[in-house]
């Protein structure tokens, strides 16, 4: 009604992130206080609220493209990010890290279905991709090409 008086409502909606930590965990209860500032001075304070902490539920599959390899020979591995059944949170701030054996090289990695970044270790033995969000039934894919280096038994398998 661009009429300031007693009917008029403001309504704060406050959406928190926690940090994983061992004493946040799925169901632990944390207490957020508020303050209103309007033009740099108090406004209003609000009463203490608790909140139950709340975790998405996710699974991390790693799949090389064969079974047994020889020195020199190409290995890709797809690697797959999704949500359990059940899980129904958004997950935050993922890094995902997937870590080779000594006898292998990562060459290269693809950021994956929604492009997120990713490095590799200056050993190039491990290599981490930087999720800033994974909605509810969403799932990410990429994948990782390896050299499997000289130093490795013919025929190795277990991949």
């Amino acid at each position: 009604d661009n009429v300031e008086d007693g009917n008029d409502l403001i309504v704060v909606e406050v959406t928190a992130s926690v940090d994983n930590t061992d004493s946040t965990v799925q169901g632990s209860i944390l207490t957020i206080n508020a303050t209103l500032l309007t033009d740099g001075n108090l406004s209003a304070s609000f009463d203490a609220a608790d909140v139950r902490v709340v975790e998405p539920r996710l699974t991390v599959s790693i799949a090389p493209s064969v079974l047994q390899a020889d020195a020199g020979d190409l290995v890709s591995y797809d690697v797959n990010v999704s949500h359990n059944a059940g899980s129904g949170y958004v997950a935050f701030s993922l890094n995902v890290t997937v870590d080779m054996p000594a006898n292998f090289a990562i060459l290269d990695a693809q950021n994956g279905t929604a492009a997120w970044p990713f490095s590799i270790a200056s050993n190039n033995l491990s290599v981490t991709w930087l999720i800033s969000n994974l909605a509810q039934g969403s799932l990410f894919t990429t994948s990782v090409r390896v050299i499997v280096q000289d130093a490795i038994r013919p025929g190795t398998s277990n991949l």
